[in-house]
């Protein structure tokens, strides 16, 4: 089972092998942004990826070590939706190459939430990292990475 802090390590690390800088990394107990990753190009393409796990980080919450229900996961996908969203409100009149990911362990709850919601994903062009136990971290997206 993946927690926030390795799924965020583990898209750090794939970042890191596709060319990018990682700018910030926020675990689980820090504040802002999951991970700020940049890459030089004509435009500098900045990437902004919200990140969750399928078990509690926290040692002394009720959920560590333990799957997540159904719930949680829906909550999760949703609570990074809108931290994407404000992402985008607030960085989009910048001058930059601004992309949005979330990051979300390759699990068949997350992968049922995240199909039905695909499309729209796709148009709004947010891409999806997911990350497998083995540190294996395959990109959904409509732009290149």
């Amino acid at each position: 089972m993946l927690n926030e802090n390795d799924v965020i390590n583990y898209v750090c690390n794939k970042l890191c092998c596709l060319g990018y800088t990682i700018l910030q990394k926020c675990y689980t107990k820090q504040r802002g942004v999951d991970i700020i990753a940049e890459k030089e190009r004509t435009l500098v393409r900045k990437l902004y990826i919200e990140a969750k796990g399928e078990t509690s980080s926290k040692p002394y919450s009720e959920r560590y070590g333990k799957i997540f229900d159904g719930a949680d996961f829906k909550t999760n996908v949703g609570e990074t939706l809108y931290d994407i969203s404000e992402i985008l409100s607030k960085e989009y009149s910048k001058n930059i190459e601004l992309q949005v990911g979330i990051a979300l362990p390759y699990n068949p709850k997350y992968c049922e939430l995240i199909e039905r919601i695909k499309p729209i994903l796709d148009r709004l062009e947010i891409a999806v990292f997911w990350v497998e136990s083995t540190g294996n971290v395959q990109i959904s997206s409509v732009w290149e990475v």
